[in-house]
């Protein structure tokens, strides 16, 4: 009888484990659902960021089986938030047998994709290509932190030479300049226990006036604790507002950029 009944108290507590493991995942679908209704939500991307190592496979299915279109651009924002290995191997599989045209959404993580390079090439390096600004920001300083690749090396210092040419007052030639003087990037010290204070601290993207008028707001961090999503907001008035995502991850006792994402502007 003693046996039975410890036979049941470990099965009824394997079960209440389990439930444990699988009921954040639960809240994959509906997360992912409003994801699909607003691109950088905050209150499911923050959500999604913060379980979404834990329940990649929910999401690597949805990416990969959803047939809804907007749930599997949902998922791919997710995955490029997260930066999971295995997701990005996944993503990089999907892009290349996807066929339909799709908006990107969420960050250039490294290592660099094959369809990240692709776009690199196309909207940094292409002959007469337009000047995008901010929009492409993200490609230029994927580039900059993706260090043990020859290859970002190389098309970083490509990418460098080719810009030198813009217009001295413009975006591109601002982005252009405040990297040169901090690259190559390193990591750097939390010394205040503060994440969010630290990057907008050493946001090398925004000058010093910049970030006089510049909050920082952790949205999240990821289930291990060693990712954190943080929200610059660098406000001049309501007309003169710009929001960029910052993922920047443990390296020791240090953290280091993992991905810079310009949001929007007003």
């Amino acid at each position: 009888m003693r046996y039975v009944l410890f036979a049941a108290i470990l099965t009824l507590a394997h079960s209440a484990v389990q439930a444990h493991k699988t009921a954040p995942c639960a809240e994959v679908q509906p997360l992912l659902t409003t994801l699909s209704k607003e691109n950088h939500n905050q209150t499911a991307l923050s959500r999604l960021f913060e379980i979404g190592d834990d329940c990649i496979g929910e999401i690597i299915s949805t990416l990969n089986n959803s047939k809804d279109f907007r749930l599997t651009i949902a998922a791919q924002e997710t995955i490029r938030y997260l930066g999971n290995p295995g997701a990005l191997t996944a993503l990089d599989a999907w892009n290349k047998k996807n066929t339909k045209s799709y908006p990107v959404f969420g960050p250039v993580p490294v290592p660099i994709m094959e369809f990240d390079y692709e776009m690199i090439e196309l909207n940094l390096l292409e002959p007469n290509q337009r000047d995008l600004g901010l929009i492409v920001s993200p490609h230029l300083y994927a580039l900059a932190i993706d260090k043990q690749s020859s290859r970002s090396n190389d098309l970083l210092q490509k990418v460098l030479k080719k810009l030198e040419t813009v217009d001295e007052l413009s975006v591109t030639k601002t982005m252009v300049d405040r990297l040169k003087g901090s690259y190559p990037l390193k990591p750097f010290n939390d010394s205040n226990n503060d994440v969010a204070a630290t990057v907008l601290e050493n946001a090398f993207f925004l000058s010093r006036e910049d970030k006089q008028f510049t909050t920082s707001r952790l949205l999240s961090l990821n289930g291990s604790g060693n990712k954190a999503l943080v929200e610059l907001k660098l406000s001049r008035g309501l007309l003169a507002e710009r929001w960029y995502h910052v993922v920047v991850k443990r390296q020791g006792k240090q953290w280091g950029f993992f991905s810079i994402t310009f949001i929007k502007q007003s």
